[in-house]
């Protein structure tokens, strides 16, 4: 099986561009792995919480900042419609960044009431910098993507690694360590790929974008791809709340310093996920829209990129699942030794993410966004339910994150699952 799929992959494109991006991925997922024991060793668990708590609020936000419309700039045939979409993009993200700059200037006061933030007001700044920050970066990436430049997304995607790195270790050394710097490096990592990307993007479309950006033709695409907002929007919004409602949970019920062990956990063991699910995702997207444009079958491409992707993750996931004390007190410190064993706990869950991104590009270029989004408000359902009363009857933060993950696995299943029988129709 692994001989043919190695032997399908290298006939095409696919293979090339694949490599492409994992290679720019895994020297860039190498870096902060490298950089990550530095930082453990710099920073507290309470400091590492406030990082999760804050990054949880704007993961909830930031997979709308361009309302979804990010993926039909890949899709769409035409490149003067697609240009037309990206600065729809923008446009978007820059409205949305300062409605919530707006907000919480009004209602700072309140919302640290209402969500239980134990820590300074002025920290949800962050969220709407984080917001424009990526939905620019979603934004060139989708469009470089379009144009198959994977090997500029990939070195990008470097630079913001580097940038995120330093800023953590070198503040922290050479001054005082503190939340802000994490927060600052995260958002930086973000920021300087899509300054990169926004940059050489004006300087090669400038002329095309005062040829053919009109405000009448801009309403007419977001009009042809209006399913995208109306499904898919709330489809993300209840992924993303319920990928990162444990961690609003945890804030709440139990300690900063259990928020700081299992965003250490969750941070490093979704590393895999980026290195290579990710990777292939963008290419993945690509492939198939184009085949399923040119009315193609695209059974066979799925089947093999979830393939490749179990085949990829099952030895890293079950070291880590079997070993994962040992190996975060030997790589972070000692007082990361909780960390490790919530990885454990959440290693099934995230394998099982790990290997479902085709899945999710089929369902998209099927347009069963509708599906989508009924079957993310169940999943927003079991994840809060599961918390909540594990919480509450149990009040072992192990128990909850271990039944949060076996509702992950579940859900994960079915989902891929589903993609698969699409197929059929």
């Amino acid at each position: 099986m692994i001989k043919s799929l190695r032997e399908h992959l290298a006939k095409g494109r696919f293979a090339r561009h694949v490599a492409t991006m994992m290679a720019g991925n895994v020297t860039a997922q190498a870096i902060a792995f490298i950089a990550a024991p530095v930082i453990t060793r710099l920073y507290s668990p309470d400091e590492f919480g406030l990082l999760t708590l804050v990054c949880s609020y704007y993961g909830i936000l930031v997979v709308v900042s361009c309302l979804c419309y990010e993926q039909p700039i890949i899709i769409e045939p035409r490149e003067d419609d697609a240009i037309n979409i990206f600065v729809l993009c923008i446009i978007i993200t820059t409205c949305l960044s300062f409605l919530i700059g707006v907000i919480i200037y009004l209602f700072a006061e309140e919302i640290v009431l209402i969500i239980n933030f134990k820590f300074d007001k002025n920290y949800l700044w962050f969220i709407p910098v984080a917001v424009f920050c990526s939905g620019l970066h979603k934004a060139v990436i989708s469009w470089n993507s379009r144009e198959k430049k994977f090997n500029i997304i990939s070195l990008c995607g470097i630079f913001g690694t580097v940038s995120s790195a330093s800023v953590k270790i070198i503040f922290a050394a050479c001054f005082f360590s503190s939340g802000v710097w994490l927060l600052s490096g995260n958002i930086l990592g973000l920021l300087v790929p899509a300054i990169i990307l926004f940059t050489i993007f004006l300087y090669k479309n400038f002329q095309n974008l005062r040829i053919n950006i009109s405000r009448k033709q801009i309403l007419k695409i977001a009009k042809v791809y209006y399913k995208f907002p109306t499904y898919h929007v709330a489809t993300n919004l209840l992924n993303a709340a319920s990928q990162n409602l444990p961690i609003a949970l945890l804030a709440y019920y139990f300690s900063p310093v259990v928020l700081g062990f299992y965003g250490l956990a969750n941070s490093i063991m979704r590393r895999p996920v980026n290195l290579i699910s990710m990777s292939m995702s963008k290419v993945f997207l690509q492939k198939i829209a184009e085949a399923h444009a040119a009315g193609k079958d695209s059974q066979r491409h799925f089947l093999l990129a979830t393939k490749g992707l179990v085949l990829v993750g099952i030895i890293p996931f079950c070291v880590l699942g079997f070993a994962g004390n040992e190996i975060f007190s030997f790589t972070f410190g000692e007082k990361w030794l909780t960390a490790g064993f919530y990885a454990q706990l959440l290693a099934p869950w995230l394998f099982f993410g790990f290997i479902n991104p085709p899945a999710t590009q089929v369902i998209i270029v099927k347009q069963k966004l509708r599906y989508n989004m009924f079957f993310n408000i169940i999943s927003l359902f079991l994840r809060t339910i599961v918390i909540m009363i594990t919480a509450i009857f149990f009040k072992k933060p192990a128990i909850t994150i271990a039944c949060f993950s076996a509702v992950g696995v579940f859900l994960n299943i079915y989902y891929i699952g589903y993609a698969y029988s699409l197929f059929r129709e």
